[in-house]
């Protein structure tokens, strides 16, 4: 996984634009040897972020932004069929879903997330999920 090294130090940059207080998470889509897409949680545009008006915090969950993977994902359209996700963060099981149905073909990701709710998911989709371990 060393080819991936350079992804991985874009992706901490780009999670740093994150807007949400609770958590800064990022997300690129990386086809051919290409980057095709990123993204970042922050919220719908035309409405304040968490930054301006504090995280709105439902179910533990901020409900204002947008998740790093859904954007990367809009961006990308479908162009991300046969990619590769990197995110700061296991998705979750709504960008799981959506990650699926883009027709990405690998996740790598930096750290567990609420693992427990998407493992059901990833059992049965052919989507290879690897935990980014520094070499």
């Amino acid at each position: 996984m060393q080819e991936y090294e350079f992804y991985i130090e874009l992706l901490n940059s780009i999670s740093k634009k994150g807007t949400c207080l609770r958590k800064q998470v990022g997300a690129i889509i990386v086809k051919d040897g290409k980057i095709i897409s990123n993204g970042f949680n922050t919220s719908p545009i035309g409405f304040g972020t968490c930054k301006e008006l504090g995280c709105m915090v439902i179910d533990n969950h901020c409900i204002r932004t947008v998740h790093a993977e859904i954007n990367a994902l809009l961006k990308a359209g479908k162009e991300a069929e046969r990619g590769i996700m990197f995110c700061s963060t296991l998705p979750c099981i709504h960008c799981i879903k959506t990650i699926i149905q883009s027709g990405i073909q690998k996740i790598i990701y930096l750290e567990d997330y609420n693992k427990e709710s998407v493992d059901y998911w990833l059992n049965i989709t052919n989507i290879e999920v690897l935990k980014w371990k520094k070499n």
